[in-house]
């Protein structure tokens, strides 16, 4: 499930999982210079394009404020335009921080 960035649904419907490794993403229009959006995007924010569990989004909601990661750091405090507390996870399967804290 793709959440977090409205200007996706002015271009897209339903997403469908078609097998392990394959979504289609049907367009609802043409949208010709969506390269361009995509291009800033990813450049701008690398980690916000993200697949939620059917799960986590059922029990948790499209809640921008609330996010899942994969990194070798869990959030500890957030708040908006003010901090953001990072701590190192353990032994993390790609690969360990060199710090115990970022902030």
């Amino acid at each position: 499930k793709f959440v977090n960035i409205a200007f996706t649904r002015l271009h897209w419907d339903q997403w469908e999982v078609k097998d392990n490794y394959t979504v289609f993403i049907p367009w609802k229009d043409p949208a010709p210079l969506f390269y361009l959006y995509w291009r800033n995007f990813t450049a701008a924010a690398p980690t916000v394009f993200n697949t939620f569990s059917k799960k986590y989004l059922e029990q948790e909601g499209e809640t921008p404020e609330l996010d899942v990661g994969t990194g070798p750091f869990e959030m500890m405090e957030f708040a908006t335009e003010d901090k953001v507390e990072l701590e190192a996870v353990r032994d993390h399967w790609r690969s360990t921080a060199h710090f115990d804290q970022l902030s």
